[in-house]
């Protein structure tokens, strides 16, 4: 190799005349990977001057890079929380814990976390009080008459369950009464109305010139019904003696 110096008005030009001439670089070797990045070579030939043997290793190859996109990344799972509070105050209940698909996630087509992102445990917070409730009512008693209209009851007992470890009694009350109405009326007895004013002196004989007073009273007070009994006693009351009759002096 040698150097020529030509001078070109106030420039100069440094002109370097090589021993070898280099050819086209040939194509980039494959790419070594389906992502990411990776580096490859291409490679030139070189042809040699007379004066010179051998060419320089150092431009026969050169190193790029490739870049196929970013690789698929699975997701894994991140730690797992705290249990949370048991779900019951009493009684057998459940905890939960859960955890993250974060750590990482997936990305770039990967896949996502294999398992359940949830995990539930029992738990037991000791024995729940028991609330009393209601048996069914009880059939409805006899009623309190034989007759016409009266009143029956039923009641029922807080045994469905009683109530036990500090559980509140049943609300509400325990008898119930209603009303019975029977076919068959009741007799009604009757009842002596009052006493009419006394009528005047009457006889039924006018030859003796005595006779009484007379009043009266019905057995309306009321009716007897329903195969109810009659009044019992007179439904006329005489007083005692009394003279001229007022029925005999209308015939003088």
């Amino acid at each position: 190799m040698h150097f020529e110096i030509l001078v070109v008005g106030l420039i100069f030009v440094s002109i370097t005349l090589c021993d070898e001439r280099w050819e086209e670089w040939g194509e980039w070797s494959p790419c070594p990977v389906t992502c990411g990045r990776a580096p490859r070579v291409r490679h030139r030939n070189c042809t040699l001057s007379e004066s010179k043997k051998t060419c320089p290793e150092e431009g026969r190859q050169n190193i790029g890079e490739c870049d196929k996109g970013p690789c698929p990344v699975d997701g894994k799972w991140s730690h797992w929380s705290a249990y949370r509070p048991c779900t019951v105050t009493c009684g057998q209940g459940k905890r939960v814990r859960t955890r993250k698909c974060n750590n990482p996630p997936a990305a770039h087509g990967g896949q996502g976390c294999n398992g359940q992102s949830t995990e539930t445990t029992t738990c037991s917070r000791g024995d729940c009080p028991i609330h009393g409730k209601w048996s069914t009512w009880s059939g409805w008693s006899e009623c309190s008459v034989t007759c016409d209209q009266g009143i029956h009851e039923r009641s029922r007992k807080c045994n469905n369950p009683p109530p036990s470890l500090k559980g509140k009694d049943c609300e509400g009350i325990k008898f119930q009464t209603g009303i019975c109405v029977l076919p068959r009326r009741c007799p009604i007895e009757g009842r002596w109305s009052q006493w009419s004013e006394w009528g005047l002196c009457t006889t039924s004989d006018c030859n003796k010139k005595i006779g009484y007073w007379v009043r009266s009273r019905l057995c309306n007070n009321p009716l007897p019904m329903f195969e109810g009994k009659m009044c019992k006693g007179q439904f006329v009351d005489k007083s005692g003696a009394c003279f001229d009759p007022e029925n005999c002096s209308s015939r003088l």
